[in-house]
């Protein structure tokens, strides 16, 4: 069992006043291997937002089940927070639900360590406890990792460096490459091959496998990293375990057949399926430039240049 730990406001703006005796409610509700605490926070507590951490560490006290935080819209903005790269557990069960592909992109994390053997031995760690034998029907395993960020176009074939690709692919021949980027010698609009064909980034020559150029589900988990929206195969489905609005912003301006997806945007589907939110006071989507809260998009009056004005 995971659990998740939800924090919204139950007051509707069309209520004027809010009793002083409110207190926080607590829902609790499980769903398949999932376990949610909702915790509806009074109104009024909104009037002071730099006592509402404390207030809301305090409701939490002894109810809360140590789960991943959730957050709703109005929450968001008024702590001004960024959802943190989810625990393993999360990511294995956010990955869990996509739709399967033949072909994975993983943008790991940056472990921060100064020499490159150290911060591949952490990412061996950190692949083996995410994947955990689950790579069955994959036909192609991309690692970009920051161990060979600014190597140009060197690439590492892992089950050369490392035993645990090895027995992977003694077992199911499952080529795993690992680069410091994704190829991006492609322009928007061409016809893309994919990063695990021969005589890309894939499989050394004779021992190519012959691999379909759809289905790929690329997973970024690093934070900061510039988005490799070149390099994409096309149809890529591009899973953000950042969940960093700038990212959504960059692959919608600059490539519209990418499917992009958040970890706050599946955390928010557990919740709305876990709870009634209909009558929660904000919508959960947090505001940002692309949005006024009147709901009407920006864009359709001042068009897309000062949508993404960094674009």
């Amino acid at each position: 069992m995971i659990y998740l730990d939800a924090f919204t406001v139950t007051e509707t703006e069309k209520k004027l006043w809010t009793p002083l005796t409110a207190k926080t409610q607590v829902h609790y509700k499980e769903a398949g291997n999932v376990g949610i605490t909702l915790f509806s926070l009074p109104g009024r507590w909104m009037k002071r937002p730099d006592k509402l951490p404390a207030r809301m560490e305090k409701a939490a006290a002894g109810r809360a089940r140590g789960g991943e935080l959730w957050l709703s819209g109005e929450l968001r903005r008024l702590l001004k927070w960024q959802m943190p790269l989810p625990e393993m557990e999360w990511l294995r069960e956010i990955r869990a639900g996509q739709p399967l592909c033949a072909q994975m992109i993983l943008i790991l994390p940056d472990f921060g360590r100064d020499q490159e053997w150290r911060e591949l031995e952490e990412e061996t760690a950190f692949l083996e406890e995410f994947l955990q034998g689950d790579y069955d029907g994959l036909n192609g395993l991309l690692v970009v990792s920051k161990a060979l960020e600014g190597c140009g176009s060197r690439s590492l074939f892992l089950e050369d460096r490392i035993p645990y690709f090895r027995r992977i692919y003694q077992e199911t021949g499952l080529v795993a490459v690992c680069a410091g980027s994704l190829r991006e010698d492609m322009r928007p609009g061409e016809a893309r091959s994919s990063p695990f064909s021969a005589g890309g980034a894939g499989a050394p020559a004779g021992e190519a496998r012959r691999l379909p150029r759809t289905g790929t589900l690329c997973i970024d988990m690093r934070r900061g990293c510039r988005v490799p929206f070149r390099g994409l195969p096309a149809g890529t489905r591009y899973l953000d375990m950042t969940s960093e609005p700038d990212k959504e912003r960059i692959l919608r301006a600059k490539r519209k057949d990418v499917r992009y997806m958040s970890a706050l945007n599946v955390l928010d589907t557990y919740v709305r399926n876990g709870y009634n939110t209909s009558g929660i006071r904000e919508n959960n989507r947090p505001e940002t430039d692309a949005y006024k809260t009147s709901g009407k998009r920006k864009d359709e009056r001042h068009g897309r240049k000062e949508k993404y004005p960094d674009i």
